[in-house]
Protein backbone atom coordinates (compact mmCIF):
# COMPACT_ATOMS: atom_id res chain seq x y z
CA UNK A 1 0.00 0.00 0.00
CA UNK A 2 2.86 2.34 0.77
CA UNK A 3 4.52 1.70 -2.57
CA UNK A 4 1.26 2.34 -4.42
CA UNK A 5 0.81 5.63 -2.58
CA UNK A 6 4.38 6.62 -3.48
CA UNK A 7 3.85 5.62 -7.12
CA UNK A 8 0.60 7.57 -7.54
CA UNK A 9 1.89 10.58 -5.59
CA UNK A 10 5.22 10.90 -7.42
CA UNK A 11 4.34 9.80 -10.95
CA UNK A 12 0.69 10.79 -11.30
CA UNK A 13 0.53 13.73 -8.91
CA UNK A 14 -2.24 12.21 -6.78
CA UNK A 15 -2.71 14.19 -3.58
CA UNK A 16 -5.18 11.90 -1.80
CA UNK A 17 -5.59 8.19 -1.04
CA UNK A 18 -9.04 6.66 -0.57
CA UNK A 19 -9.27 3.75 1.88
CA UNK A 20 -12.65 2.00 1.60
CA UNK A 21 -12.68 -1.27 3.57
CA UNK A 22 -15.73 -3.45 3.01
CA UNK A 23 -15.13 -5.61 6.08
CA UNK A 24 -16.84 -4.13 9.15
CA UNK A 25 -13.98 -5.28 11.38
CA UNK A 26 -11.79 -2.77 9.52
CA UNK A 27 -14.21 0.15 9.82
CA UNK A 28 -11.75 2.23 11.90
CA UNK A 29 -8.79 1.48 9.61
CA UNK A 30 -9.16 4.70 7.52
CA UNK A 31 -9.16 6.83 10.68
CA UNK A 32 -6.08 4.96 11.95
CA UNK A 33 -4.25 5.58 8.66
CA UNK A 34 -5.22 9.24 8.71
CA UNK A 35 -3.76 9.68 12.18
CA UNK A 36 -0.66 7.64 11.39
CA UNK A 37 0.27 9.29 8.12
CA UNK A 38 -0.69 12.85 8.85
CA UNK A 39 1.04 12.81 12.22
CA UNK A 40 4.25 11.61 10.56
CA UNK A 41 4.16 13.02 7.04
CA UNK A 42 1.86 16.01 7.27
CA UNK A 43 4.45 18.42 8.59
CA UNK A 44 4.74 21.79 6.86
CA UNK A 45 7.92 23.03 8.55
CA UNK A 46 11.40 21.56 9.00
CA UNK A 47 13.12 20.99 12.33
CA UNK A 48 14.67 24.45 11.91
CA UNK A 49 11.23 26.07 11.57
CA UNK A 50 11.51 26.83 7.84
CA UNK A 51 8.58 26.15 5.51
CA UNK A 52 8.77 23.00 3.40
CA UNK A 53 8.68 23.79 -0.33
CA UNK A 54 7.15 20.46 -1.45
CA UNK A 55 4.33 18.09 -0.60
CA UNK A 56 5.20 15.93 2.38
CA UNK A 57 2.62 13.19 1.84
CA UNK A 58 -0.83 12.39 0.50
CA UNK A 59 -4.08 12.94 2.39
CA UNK A 60 -5.76 9.71 3.52
CA UNK A 61 -9.54 9.61 3.74
CA UNK A 62 -12.32 7.06 3.73
CA UNK A 63 -15.08 5.21 5.53
CA UNK A 64 -16.36 1.66 5.42
CA UNK A 65 -17.27 0.79 1.83
CA UNK A 66 -21.03 0.20 2.23
CA UNK A 67 -21.36 3.62 3.89
CA UNK A 68 -19.38 5.64 1.41
CA UNK A 69 -19.89 3.92 -1.96
CA UNK A 70 -23.01 5.79 -3.05
CA UNK A 71 -22.38 9.04 -1.22
CA UNK A 72 -18.82 10.09 -2.05
CA UNK A 73 -17.73 8.38 -5.23
CA UNK A 74 -20.60 9.17 -7.58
Amino acid sequence: MGLLALWYNDFFGAQTVAVLPYEQYLKRFPAYLQQLTMESNGKHVTLNGKAVAHDTGPIYWGEPGPTVNTRSIS
